[in-house]
């Protein structure tokens, strides 16, 4: 008797093991997950320009849009903008969380100027400069909505959360969500702490070898980008609050990041 076939089956069979063994391949790399298929998470990009370029998971998504649905799991989000420092984040989402990403870019090349001793504002920037005190337990200094403090023991930079609002997770960061959290330790004394521009989640600092940016999330990465480096640096707030009095040895600037 001549054996039957069945042709249908077997290509329904293939498709079907191909069907998953792809999805046990997608889940052994955490790019999918059997809950992903009814529930998601979300990412939002507070403030994001419009020539940012997006990668999620290192992946360029190709879109402007400033919310991701993800899956509940580990992501990374890097965000790319030309003549920027990169700015990148990863996290992990349970289902149906959303998180809140506030980044920021500072340009590759600051803008600024050199200013002479002959111009007439010098003296009294030089002044500023000397005048410049850290904060201290004592005289902490405040973010300009009033959330944050910021203050430096010794070559330690500290911050606490002033508000009673929850803590968010930027704040808390890789760690318990405590109101007082060590930002940054330094083998280098600290000679400048402040906020940048009118953020409260962003902190500038100087030591000898510059003026710099930090993030007080530390959940990797923990973004570290640099406004100014020289060889002596002492650094005052400028009386816009958004630009910088640097004196680099006998040299006088102004930086506007």
């Amino acid at each position: 008797m001549k054996a039957r076939t069945y042709p249908k089956l077997s290509k329904t069979i293939t498709l079907g093991l191909l069907f998953v063994v792809g999805i046990s391949l997608l889940y052994s790399f955490g790019v999918f997950s059997f809950s992903t298929l009814s529930s998601s998470a979300t990412i939002q990009l507070a403030g994001l320009p419009s020539d940012a370029h997006i990668f999620l998971d290192d992946r360029e998504t190709h879109t402007t849009a400033a919310s991701l649905s993800v899956s509940p799991a580990y992501h990374s989000v890097l965000l790319a903008r030309p003549g920027y420092f990169p700015w990148r984040k990863t996290l992990t989402l349970a289902k149906d969380e959303t998180e809140i990403l506030t980044p920021f870019f500072l340009p590759q090349n600051t803008s600024g100027y050199i200013v002479p001793d002959s111009d007439p504002d010098a003296s009294a920037m030089r002044d500023a400069i000397a005048h410049t005190s850290l904060p201290d337990t004592h005289t902490k200094l405040e973010s300009k909505n009033g959330t944050v403090a910021l203050w430096v023991d010794g070559n330690d930079i500290y911050a606490s959360w002033q508000s009673p609002d929850t803590i968010p997770s930027w704040f808390c960061g890789a760690h318990s969500c405590a109101p007082t959290r060590l930002i940054y330790t330094t083998i280098d004394p600290i000679r400048f702490v402040g906020f940048l521009r009118d953020r409260s989640d962003v902190i500038v600092f100087a030591i000898q070898s510059g003026l710099y940016a930090l993030e007080i999330d530390d959940r990797p990465d923990q973004n570290f980008q640099p406004i100014y480096t020289g060889n002596d640096i002492y650094t005052a707030q400028a009386e816009d609050m958004f630009g910088y009095y640097v004196q680099d040895g006998n040299q006088l600037l102004l930086i506007s990041p």
